[in-house]
């Protein structure tokens, strides 16, 4: 059980309820008590309830009197009040050490030592002392903690601070006044590391002081960790964590720095010594698991070995563990043979790269042959869990990838010969079958066109398989898609395979494979009317195959350029059955929203001249005005209505689509005005795009933004109201931003702009990214833009007192720097219109907000007309995170770790 009951209810509590607290340590010591009673006891003291009491604790836990009070607490006999104190002084040791004069801190760390020195029954207390003790000695510098530690000859005490130390140096939780104290601390600690490695404190030790210290190498090659690991790997209770610190060895220090090498030399004859068949054929899953983490690792840390000078003990161990019959096991190894081919392709000299490839092939061969074994279906396929069927796929997913690393090295010819060559003849159970279709699939890159050795007897097969096994069948269709290309070359195929198809869009399991085969086909193929009676013979599929088939039946048609000849049996029926649809009330949301989405792929897939475009969108307006109408407040429905309108705008080009430029804004306007919908506003932030740079729409386009933010000021009225629509504040701004991107000089000269500053003052306040960003990418656009002589007419020291206020912490601050929208970028370019203002604006906000010497530097900074943007960037960093800094420390943590 929690040892602090967090919930809900605490935050809506009268605060006035809560006991008050006080400096009295003998009166808090008291009250404390009864609050950690009413928490863990079954019946609470009179007076006092378990949310009452958990709020009490959290709020005790940030006072100074807390110190005091806790080591009073560690003398309890009771455990939960011991773990409280325990956990409440590490929290303050990491982050309220500011709190205590500097002169008590030796005498606070005394105490913990005197503490931690006892005899416990709870290991957890001990850990807790040991990690405030820890984060205790980084914040007073005690650099001389190890030989302090070891002076004592208290080897329990040592192995508890020692432990800990490394991790609690590094940890981002530790709040410190300068971050050179952490890099004192490490320095320090990288000195004594040769006296811990010398000393026999554990393996769990030696981890934390591998993981988190960089230790010479040279320290560890005198050291006895390495001979103590492989001793260790003997024992089943020693086992896991010497598998740790190997790996962590490998890991830390790879073959490719040269420093390493006297360290790399030793280590690498003990783990090839290592008995690895006898572990790969353990009984313990556990050993088997730990002998691949180290094989692997292995093999990606000492990868410069295998790619100057053929290493075949090192890639004929992590093949070994490939090859293992547990694909769970197996599969970790795939990113070796990534990295693997990537460090071989890498090598500048062709013959020296060919010359190790040569040399290796044995082995990817034999990697070939276990992968193929490994995308092998289970007998009892059915059976599986949903989670075991999804961890399934996700391997043959990554084995798929692996099968391309070796068509990299080895060509697509060589893989496909010895896939081939693994193909049952005859078939005697489908798991291979599909197996090694799958594999041809993931190759398919790889096979040239004139292949005429495997891929005919295959295609000639496909037909003649099972037709009641859906795996099989699954996997056949989608290999006949990414094949398209070679059969586009071999057509006397498609006799054979199209009906293939066409059955196995029954098949709930393999119509989603067939649609996209399809689909693949068209694109490469002429099939237009076969492929049209097809979508029109009334299947019965999910909306996303048919749509597939449409979009196949959309690209073979314009191959064919017979567009003119097949758009009426395309269109008409989707416009009767929509208008008949429309004129029934109890049609469904998802009918409605299929008709838009398939008028969509339409648009998008069938390369109709301008003129049948424009007449299409015509006659389709009004169904698509009723649709939106009958459903206004559906997202889902106003977002694929404006998707609709966006893929015609920019298939018929802007100038093109200009005589719907009208009925477009009009539809952004009035939709946006009755629904509120943001995907309006990202509508006409693509009319802005495609027509704003055009002076003939600009004033049009400024009407219809001046009528989009009335509508928005009209229910946005608050900060509420912007936090319950995030996304329409995300694409105002954004919708904004173009236009001040686009047209800016309408825009800087309509009354609009500072009303838009002010809901951007507003906006700026709203914790959510994606508004927090378009926000902030207006404002860039609009202060690089508006004119120098009218920068009184719009609040910009408000401006830029919010931009301040985010910088140290107070608002939100999702971009510092990057991308289109960013505080630096702001500040930027106000500091080009008016240096002085700016100057003074920044000083005036960051009064009592930052510490004196980081706000004179960021000012600075500012004022040096010689620095870059780069070097401004880096400015503003520095000071957020000063500010950052300086706020952890000012504030502790209110909750315990």
């Amino acid at each position: 059980p929690p040892f602090l009951l967090l919930s809900c209810s605490l935050f809506r509590m009268n605060p006035q309820e809560l006991p008050p607290h006080t400096d009295n340590v003998e009166e808090e010591l008291r009250r404390v008590q009864l609050a950690l009673s009413a928490v863990f006891s079954p019946a609470p003291p009179p007076g006092w309830s378990r949310e009452l009491a958990n709020t009490y604790l959290v709020q005790f836990q940030s006072l100074a009197v807390a110190w005091i009070v806790c080591d009073l607490l560690l003398t309890s006999q009771d455990l939960n009040h011991v773990f409280f104190a325990a956990q409440t002084l590490h929290t303050k040791c990491r982050t309220d050490v500011s709190q205590l004069p500097p002169e008590s801190l030796p005498s606070l760390r005394e105490s913990l030592l005197t503490q931690l020195s006892k005899e416990m029954a709870s290991p957890v207390v001990k850990t807790r002392l040991a990690m405030s003790i820890a984060a205790l000695a980084v914040q007073m510098s005690w650099t001389s903690i190890v030989t302090d530690l070891l002076g004592t000859r208290n080897m329990a005490l040592v192995q508890h601070v020692l432990l800990v130390l490394p991790e609690e140096c590094a940890s981002d939780r530790l709040y410190l006044s300068d971050e050179n104290t952490r890099y004192k601390m490490r320095d320090a600690l990288i000195e004594s590391s040769h006296l811990v490695l010398q000393q026999e404190l554990g393996l769990e030790l030696w981890l934390a002081w591998i993981r988190y210290v960089p230790i010479p190498p040279d320290i560890l090659v005198q050291s006895v960790v390495i001979d103590s690991c492989i001793q260790a790997l003997q024992s089943p209770e020693t086992m896991e964590v010497a598998i740790d610190v190997l790996v962590e060895l490998l890991r830390m220090y790879p073959s490719h720095v040269l420093q390493n090498h006297a360290l790399v030399n030793v280590l690498l004859p003990k783990l090839l010594a290592l008995p690895m068949e006898q572990a790969l054929t353990s009984d313990d899953e556990d050993v088997v698991r730990g002998y691949c983490r180290i094989m692997t690792e292995l093999g990606e840390s000492y990868l410069s070995i295998v790619c100057e000078n053929p290493a075949h003990a090192i890639v004929g161990r992590v093949l070994k563990c490939t090859l293992i019959q547990e694909r769970v096991f197996a599969s970790m190894t795939l990113h070796f043979w990534f990295r693997f081919a990537g460090e071989l392709e890498n090598i500048a000299s062709l013959r020296r790269r060919q010359e190790l490839v040569d040399s290796y092939t044995p082995h990817l061969l034999q990697l070939l042959d276990g992968l193929l074994k490994h995308l092998q279906y289970p007998q009892h396929l059915h059976e599986l869990s949903a989670d075991r069927t999804d961890d399934l796929h996700r391997d043959r997913y990554y084995i798929g990838d692996t099968l391309e690393d070796c068509c990299r090295l080895l060509g697509g010819h060589t893989v496909l010969l010895r896939i081939g060559s693994h193909f049952p003849n005859p078939i005697q159970d489908w798991q291979s079958v599909e197996a090694c279709f799958f594999a041809i699939q993931c190759i398919h890159r790889y096979i040239p066109n004139d292949e005429m050795q495997y891929l005919p007897r295959i295609m000639t097969l496909i037909p003649q398989l099972p037709p009641d096994v859906p795996p099989l069948r699954f996997t056949a269709c989608a290999m006949i898609g990414k094949y398209a290309p070679w059969l586009a070359a071999h057509p006397d195929h498609l006799h054979s395979l199209l009906p293939y198809l066409a059955d196995s869009l029954k098949l709930p399991e393999c119509a989603r494979a067939a649609s996209v085969a399809i689909k693949e086909l068209c694109d490469c193929i002429s099939l237009g009317d076969s492929m049209l009676s097809l979508y029109n013979s009334g299947l019965q599929v999910e909306l996303q195959d048919e749509l597939e088939l449409l979009e196949g039946v959309c690209r073979t048609v314009s191959r064919e350029n017979t567009v003119n000849k097949h758009l009426a049996s395309i269109v008409q029926p989707l416009g009767n059955r929509w208008h008949a649809e429309l004129h029934d009330s109890n049609t469904p949301l998802k009918v409605i929203l299929a008709e838009v989405e398939r008028l969509t792929v339409i648009v998008r897939f069938l390369k109709m001249d301008s003129a049948s475009l424009l007449e299409l969108m015509r006659s389709s307006w009004q169904l698509l005005d009723l649709s939106t109408q009958r459903f206004p407040r559906d997202f889902r429905l106003a977002e694929t209505a404006c998707r609709l309108h966006k893929h015609a705008l920019r298939a018929c080009t802007a100038p093109c689509y200009a005589p719907l430029f009208d009925s477009l804004t009009k539809t952004c306007v009035e939709s946006f005005e009755w629904s509120h919908q943001s995907p309006y506003l990202y509508l006409a932030s693509i009319c802005i795009t495609e027509y704003g740079r055009d002076p003939a729409f600009t004033s049009r386009l400024l009407d219809m933004v001046n009528a989009l933010a009335q509508t928005t000021f009209g229910f946005l009225q608050s900060l509420e109201h912007f936090i319950l629509h995030p996304d329409v504040v995300e694409e105002l701004f954004y919708c904004m931003g173009r236009m001040m991107n686009y047209c800016p000089a309408s825009l800087t000269a309509s009354p609009l702009l500072p009303s838009l500053f002010q809901c951007a003052v507003v906006g700026m306040q709203l914790d959510h990214r994606d508004a927090n960003r378009g926000t902030m990418n207006f404002l860039e656009a609009a202060v690089g833009n508006i004119d120098v002589n009218s920068i009184a007419h719009f609040p910009l020291e408000t401006v830029v007192s919010q931009l301040m206020k985010a910088l140290v912490g107070e608002l939100p601050a999702y971009s510092i720097d990057s991308g289109s929208g960013s505080i630096a970028g702001i500040l930027w370019k106000l500091n080009t219109k008016c240096p002085q203002p700016l100057h003074q604006w920044m000083s005036t906000a960051l009064e009592g907000l930052a510490p004196a010497q980081e706000k004179q530097d960021l000012l600075h900074s500012l004022a040096a007309t010689s620095q870059n943007r780069e070097e401004f960037n880096a400015s503003v960093r520095a000071f957020r995170s000063a500010c950052e800094r300086h706020r952890k420390l000012a504030q502790g943590s209110s909750l315990p770790s």
